[in-house]
């Protein structure tokens, strides 16, 4: 199963809510990556799994994740901006282990959902898909699902060697750029940043860091190559 796209899951407990006697404690499951074209399908599922959507090309990622808790799953896009066309309307769809068929994408769909919906859950092992509600979209995207459990990789705790910077922010390379491995002319790498969106952060003289995706090493890139 191709994972062009790579997830980072990163599980913080952020509220602790008091209901009589009982404490809850509020899991917030972060989901991060860069869609990219490699993995496509003519029509994808819909809001609650009703059915499939009308035909285009939707870019999509598959992971395999466990849920440890059953229950309602508020999913919010956090990098999605209503009218801006450099940012992904991101799409979030579960499926039973392996049960994902991109060429009839509502068969098996168990529950799926845009932003601002609530997905409903058992504890278990899932394929997690990651599309888009428009059409021919790629790119980055920063998913955040909070409730009852926590959403981890299945089989593994080192589920992302290089975490998305808190400080990041997706900006446009135009015209792709040379890479670096340090922030240092004398160590440029032998492939260049394609054109596209990427998730820039912190900046050192005159270069600015890129996050590729979780096992991949960030790189640096000319900050003059980064649109304003």
């Amino acid at each position: 199963m191709s994972k062009k796209s790579v997830v980072v899951v990163a599980i913080l407990l952020i509220a602790v809510l008091t209901i009589g006697a009982a404490t809850v404690l509020a899991a917030t499951n972060a989901i991060t990556g860069t869609l990219t074209t490699s993995n496509s399908m003519s029509s994808r599922f819909v809001s609650g799994c009703s059915g499939s959507s009308g035909p285009g090309t939707f870019y999509y990622a598959t992971f395999t994740v466990d849920v440890s808790q059953s229950g309602d799953y508020a999913y919010t896009d956090l990098s999605w901006t209503d009218g801006d066309p450099t940012t992904i309307d991101g799409y979030l769809g579960f499926f039973p282990e392996g049960g994902f068929n991109p060429a009839s994408p509502a068969t098996g769909c168990i529950d799926a959902g845009d932003d601002g919906t609530t997905i409903t859950l058992a504890a278990g092992r899932y394929t997690m898909v990651v599309t888009t509600f428009a059409s021919n979209v790629a790119g980055p995207y920063n998913l955040q699902m909070v409730g009852p459990g926590e959403i981890t990789y299945a089989g593994g705790t080192d589920v992302c060697r290089y975490p998305l910077p808190a400080n990041s922010v997706v900006r446009s390379i135009p015209a792709g750029a040379p890479t670096f491995y340090a922030p240092d002319l004398s160590t440029q790498n032998t492939f260049n940043l394609p054109a596209g969106t990427w998730w820039v952060g912190e900046t050192s003289g005159d270069f600015s860091r890129v996050w590729i995706a979780c096992q991949a090493q960030p790189v640096w890139v000319p900050t003059n190559a980064v649109a304003p």
